[in-house]
């Protein structure tokens, strides 16, 4: 029994046959959570329940959501999935993906664009990584169905076998650690691009995979470099 959470997120999906073969693969690989942002096809018709077969249930308890960020909100990480290459952003393999995350209990959410043209460049920035599927330098597009299928069986595989190592921080964590550190942020005038330092903070922290302890003991270490900013503050007044 594997010990991870994954959400399987589709973003403006066109054809309801490939919402019932992802509800299908959900199935197989024993992860069962679907959310579908803006859909543009009847995703309970007739054609995806048919292609579902035994993970119909999967496809009738999916939800529908008005944004990525609604969507993965509770998951420690989204991963969008895109052949796509963001800009600024490096991609992982499906496998290092399943290496970092097959072993954990994280939720995770696993995101997938629409057919015709996959995810936008700032869709992809709603995400903490970026994975992509080796495929063909020729025709690297894969099927909707057949990228979720692939990426499932990753991270199954990985999940069967591993065992969790360490508790990854909380969510509600993480936010407080971005919170404290856009407070001290907020009181340093020499940095006059405080956007770019909070966003490149953010993907840092997503990156380095946090142990909840990890990211305590940074809150707790901006807080106290917060107090002695504002003592230095009161001082100069």
């Amino acid at each position: 029994m594997i010990s991870l959470k994954a959400k399987i997120v589709l973003v403006r999906p066109h054809y309801e046959e490939n919402i019932g073969l992802v509800a299908r693969a959900a199935a197989n690989f024993g992860f069962g959570e679907l959310a579908l942002v803006k859909p543009e096809c009847d995703w309970k018709g007739g054609k995806a329940r048919s292609r579902a077969m035994h993970g119909k249930r999967f496809l009738l308890k999916a939800k529908r959501f008005g944004s990525i960020n609604e969507a993965t909100r509770g998951c420690s990480y989204a991963i969008a999935t895109s052949a796509r290459q963001g800009k600024n952003r490096n991609a992982l393999s499906a496998r290092e993906i399943s290496e970092r995350f097959g072993k954990g209990r994280a939720k995770i959410a696993l995101v997938f664009g629409p057919e015709p043209s996959g995810l936008t460049n700032r869709e992809i920035a709603e995400c903490d990584f970026v994975a992509r599927i080796a495929a063909s330098s020729k025709y690297s597009t894969l099927n909707l169905s057949h990228a979720v299928c692939i990426m499932l069986y990753q991270l199954f595989v990985a999940g069967k076998w591993k065992e969790e190592t360490f508790a990854d921080a909380r969510p509600a964590t993480k936010r407080r650690l971005l919170k404290a550190f856009e407070d001290d942020l907020r009181m340093l005038p020499s940095i006059d691009d405080k956007r770019t330092v909070l966003a490149s903070f953010k993907a840092l922290s997503s990156r380095a995979l946090l142990s909840e302890k990890e990211a305590l003991a940074l809150i707790a270490f901006f807080a106290e470099t917060g107090k002695g900013l504002r003592r230095k503050g009161k001082q100069k007044d």
